[in-house]
Parts: C-alpha cells; sequence; structure tokens
C-alpha cells in the first residue's frame, strides 16, 4: 500500500516511467509490494495464462497439476532409442517380407548405428511432441473401487471421504469466532475431499451395446477438485492420458469452455467386472490439453503436381540421413534455404 500511495503522489510523466519499469517484471513486483495491482493490460512479451485453482485445502502442494513433460511414463523413459537388429527375428515377427530383406541388413544392424532399421518407437517425435503437450492431472487420494458381476454397479470410494474431513471442528471454530455463512460454506468445502457418483443408464442407453462385454454398464462422474481458467477463446480438452495403460478404468474424453465455466469434473468406466481394486494417489488420472476455438474452412480435394512435388522433395530430404524421424522438424528450414549450407 505504501509503494501504491508513493506511485500515485508523483507527476503524471514520472508514474508512467515506474509502471513502465513494473510491467517488465511484473511478478516480482506482485511479490515483493503484497500483490500490487497494475493496469489490466498484458505486457508485451507476457503469455496467456492457464490456470489450476485447488478447491481442496492444501491440494497444489501434494498432488499438484503438472506439465505433461513432467510425468512421462516411466515405459517411455527406460525405452532405448535403438536395438540390436537381426533380420532373422524380424522375419519370425512377420514385421519384414524375407524377399524384401537387402543385402546390405543381411547380417543385422547394431544399436549403435541407430538407422531406421533399428530405430524404436523413442525416436517418433509425434511422440515426443505428445509428451509435451498438454498438462496431467493425478489422482489426489488413494481410492478403492469395486464393480459387480452384472456391471450394472461401479462403488468407489476414497481415502478423503467426507466423514473422514475435519467437519466437526470446523463448524465449532465457525460459531466461536464468528464466521458468516458464506465464510463457513468457504471452508467446509476445502475440506471436501472426493465425490463419485453413478449416472442412470437411460442418458446413455444408445452406448451400451457398443461396449466391450467386460466393462460396466455403470458410468461414473468424478467431481474434480480443480477449477480451470483459460485466456478468452479457449477451451479445455480433457481425455485419458492413454500411454499410462490404466488396466482398471477408462475415462471419456469431452471439451469445457474454461475461459468462463471453469468447473471441470470427469467420468470413468470401469474396464472389468466383478473385482475390487485400488488406485493409488499420484497416478495420472487425466490429460488437459489447451484448445483455441477456431473456426477454419474445411476443404477435400485431390492432390496436384505442387502436392506431389512436396511431397517427393520430402521424402528425398528426410531420407537423406539414417533415423531421419526428427528431420521433418528441419523440413521448413530445408525449403529456405538458399543452398549455401548442409542441414544436418
Amino acid at each position: 500500500m505504501f509503494l501504491q500511495k508513493l506511485i500515485e503522489s508523483l507527476s503524471p510523466k514520472k508514474k508512467k516511467e515506474v509502471k513502465d519499469e513494473m510491467r517488465a517484471c511484473p511478478f516480482e513486483f506482485a511479490r515483493d509490494n503484497g500483490g500490487l495491482e497494475l493496469d489490466a493490460k498484458k505486457t508485451e512479451g507476457q503469455k496467456d495464462k492457464v490456470e489450476f485453482i485447488s478447491t481442496l485445502a492444501g491440494l497444489e502442494k501434494w498432488a499438484p497439476i503438472v506439465p505433461q513433460n513432467k510425468a512421462i511414463p516411466e515405459w517411455f523413459k527406460t525405452q532405448p532409442g535403438a536395438i540390436d537388429f537381426h533380420p532373422e527375428n524380424f522375419i519370425s515377427e512377420g514385421a519384414f517380407d524375407p524377399e524384401n530383406i537387402t543385402n546390405q541388413v543381411v547380417t543385422g544392424v547394431p544399436k549403435e548405428f541407430k538407422t531406421t532399421y533399428n530405430a524404436t518407437i523413442k525416436t517418433c517425435v509425434g511422440m515426443h511432441d505428445y509428451f509435451k503437450l498438454g498438462y496431467i492431472m493425478p489422482l489426489w487420494c488413494d481410492v478403492m473401487a469395486e464393480t459387480s458381476l452384472d456391471g450394472n454397479s461401479f462403488f468407489v470410494t476414497s481415502s478423503l471421504k467426507p466423514e473422514n474431513g475435519p467437519h466437526g471442528w470446523i463448524l465449532n471454530a465457525a460459531k466461536r469466532i464468528g464466521l458468516s455463512e458464506k465464510e463457513f460454506i468457504f471452508m467446509f468445502e476445502r475440506t471436501q475431499g472426493f465425490h463419485a457418483g453413478a449416472h442412470s443408464q437411460k442418458q446413455y442407453e444408445h452406448l451400451l451395446p457398443l461396449l466391450p462385454d467386460e466393462w460396466t454398464k455403470s458410468i461414473v462422474k468424478v467431481n474434480s477438485p480443480w477449477q480451470i481458467k483459460t485466456p478468452k477463446g479457449w477451451s479445455m480438452f480433457i481425455t485419458e492420458p492413454f500411454f499410462n495403460f490404466n488396466p482398471f478404468v477408462t475415462g471419456i474424453p469431452g471439451i469445457i469452455d474454461t475461459d468462463y465455466y471453469h468447473i471441470m469434473n470427469f467420468f470413468w468406466i470401469a474396464k472389468v467386472r466383478g473385482l475390487k481394486w485400488k488406485m493409488d494417489m499420484g497416478m495420472p488420472i487425466e490429460k488437459l490439453i489447451p484448445i483455441k476455438r477456431d473456426v477454419h474452412e474445411f476443404i477435400v480435394r485431390e492432390a496436384n503436381l505442387e502436392d506431389m512435388e512436396w511431397s517427393l522433395k520430402h521424402q528425398m530430404f528426410t531420407s537423406a540421413k539414417w533415423s531421419s524421424s526428427d528431420r521433418y522438424k528441419k523440413y521448413e528450414e530445408f525449403m529456405s534455404n538458399d543452398g549455401s549450407k548442409v542441414i544436418q
């Protein structure tokens, strides 16, 4: 408050100079000066924010939402980028036609060479880009689930179920210190740990015949303890973290316009019947991908000569190096190159 009053006492010219300097590092000033509010304009170079707001006391400290690249599955991290290639092994697996194995690889390729023949999924650029995109929501408590043999029931309970919460002492404390009803509701909601409930099968009865026989008919809605805020025109695509391969449940994908509606819940279908299992706090349960609500012109057409020329140049460029899956990232550089350098 002192700094704000000091700024207001300056001349208009000096006030503008000080505020311009503050905008260059708004986070430092906000932290060091009690959250001083600047003019509501985006500073130059400042990025739009995606906010994940915990409605459960302390959740942001013990089970925060994190960028996807901070939650890469262990199987992918330990997967080698290349393997020792022996043609006879791949022929037996049906991966290669024996007649198409050339003399160059008839004796195999050592993993150190990292060629197209022995590269693994670890070198796939699409996989790397997938693990750079979006955010991961972890399960915020231990959960125990059970399904019936007929698939009509899917029960879920957790270590944070409401009766385990400190509601009694919160109510007593609220009475002692004279909290308003609004203040009490806020404190009460911050102790609500895990809520889940089933929807009537009538709501999705046309979907039921399409589900695998071993899946449950009951779909559970889980109330998320997170609110999400995105910039104007941006929504959040909610889907399951596919490459974590949850053996028990699958998530139903959906989109929420989180620039004006911030509540985010999600749905589970159990993939097993007649089973009881436990899911541990911290396991990835949802992948969150911000998407911009743009409308694009839609065109479907036959390839022309320009398209075919692009394909040919692209094929030749990417094939110029072994294990060339990363070279498509350099295609723009290749197309703009005047021939003055070699693009590795």
